[in-house]
């Protein structure tokens, strides 16, 4: 039959719950895009969760003869637990917009952060050092919460927070990574589960050890989760960057060859006014033309004695003239003889794309972009100008993009600094006042790290 609850029994339903739920948020709010409302809707949830927990005395309670929990009993207990769980990641996924392998990965990481503090407060404490301590409710509350709140202070710090640069996204989604994943969540609450059947049910010396034993297998799937997620991370970023230099080389080449054309056109001219004085006066003026434009674009030839840089500059030079903006350069392009081109165009052609993108917004007056490139004690100083208005919202050290999908922009500057410190040199981004300034500081003469 039914028993009427306790309210010791109340507290530890309504305790399982919402500690679940903030180890889940303790997880989620360092990386996770927000839904519209999600505080509301965080709330409304975990209210409801709540009032769901206590559904659990519905079940009636039975034992076997010896004292041991009946397997109708140990049966229930399972998928009651993993039902909560099940609604503790509905739960998130009415929050935040989260891919099902990141909430099944917020899952294990919530429910072993939630173990471990039961299995310290209410194994440990309440049973095994304390047995008299439930007793005292109100005692036995604040001594939950306190240990809660410095135990989950501990695994933010150590787990949690290093995921605030996953920008939205820790695993592609993938078949196998789910199920994996799935697999994963369920060995694990099956094995927390057999844990505390073994700590109930076996002589008071081997408790502490199998406590013990307890928390550190929870520790280390939050060790091992979490070094695979950064690992993720690196991964994909890596990928897009050497997807990104290749792309690089791939425009050198091509703009290579376009500023070839246009100097061979130039070089041809004296030989083609001779035949400009035969031509009809209609055929002068669209030889003229063709002339004037040809002219035009030589003119913007930079010469800074590096090849590689001043086909790039010529570029960033006609994508400016288009665009209305004023492009001022003083460099010596000798300085940057050790950077290869496909390094050259991640570096600084990344840099004027983004002054480009930022000033064309602005009125005509205010587009203005200045790049210099000079020698600095023993280091080849890069420094791109560009006006700027508003406040810079940074995240390790680098502007965050302002593309509505992150996961797929913000790598240019993240690959500048990979450039930078391939040379053994570094990258800074900064505003001073309404300007943007980004510094590259390279040593002089020094050869890519990684061989070119």
């Amino acid at each position: 039959m039914i028993a009427w609850p306790t309210p010791l029994e109340i507290f530890e339903e309504l305790r399982f719950a919402a500690e679940l739920l903030a180890a889940e948020l303790l997880f989620a709010l360092p990386f996770a895009k927000k839904k519209a409302g999600w505080l509301m809707r965080c709330a409304v949830g975990f209210a409801l969760l709540l009032g769901a927990a206590q559904l659990y005395f519905l079940w009636p309670k039975g034992t076997l003869e010896d004292g041991l929990p009946g397997l109708d009993m140990c049966a229930y207990h399972v998928m009651w637990y993993s039902g909560i769980i099940v609604l503790s990641l509905a739960w998130l996924k009415m929050c935040f917009n989260v891919g099902l392998c990141d909430l099944i990965f917020l899952g294990i990481m919530g429910y072993a952060a939630q173990h471990i503090e039961y299995a310290l407060c209410n194994e440990l404490l309440a049973m095994a050092l304390f047995p008299k301590l439930p007793e005292n409710l109100p005692l036995y509350t604040a001594v939950c919460i306190v240990t809660c709140a410095a135990c989950y202070a501990l695994i933010w710090r150590c787990f949690a927070r290093p995921l605030r640069g996953q920008q939205g996204e820790v695993f592609r989604g993938s078949k196998r990574i789910f199920a994996l994943f799935t697999v994963m969540l369920v060995v694990l609450v099956g094995a927390c589960f057999a844990e505390q059947h073994l700590f109930r049910f076996t002589q008071a010396y081997f408790s502490g050890v199998i406590v013990l034993l307890d928390v550190l297998v929870c520790l280390l799937i939050l060790m091992i989760f979490s070094s695979a997620g950064r690992n993720s991370r690196l991964y994909q970023t890596q990928t897009m960057l050497t997807q990104m230099l290749a792309e690089r080389q791939r425009q050198y080449e091509m703009s290579r060859d376009t500023i070839a054309v246009i100097n061979q056109k130039c070089h041809d001219l004296r030989h083609q006014v001779q035949a400009l004085r035969q031509m009809s006066a209609p055929e002068q003026a669209a030889f003229l033309d063709d002339i004037e434009d040809s002219v035009r674009r030589y003119d913007a030839m930079f010469a800074t004695g590096n090849e590689a840089l001043d086909t790039l500059l010529t570029e960033k030079q006609y994508a400016c003239q288009k665009e209305d903006i004023q492009l001022t350069c003083v460099a010596d392009g000798r300085l940057l003889a050790m950077l290869s081109a496909p390094d050259l165009y991640a570096l600084l052609g990344n840099a004027l794309e983004n002054a480009i993108e930022c000033v064309r917004k602005y009125p005509p007056e205010k587009r203005m972009i200045s790049v210099q490139i000079a020698g600095h004690e023993r280091f080849a100083l890069i420094r791109v100008t560009n006006y700027f208005e508003g406040a810079l919202n940074m995240e390790d050290g680098l502007p965050r993009t302002t593309k509505d999908d992150a996961r797929y922009h913000g790598f240019g500057m993240r690959g500048m600094r990979m450039v930078a410190q391939k040379y053994g040199g570094t990258m800074s981004a900064g505003q001073d006042g309404s300007a943007f300034i980004v510094s590259v500081l390279i040593p002089a003469g020094e050869r890519g790290k990684t061989g070119e």
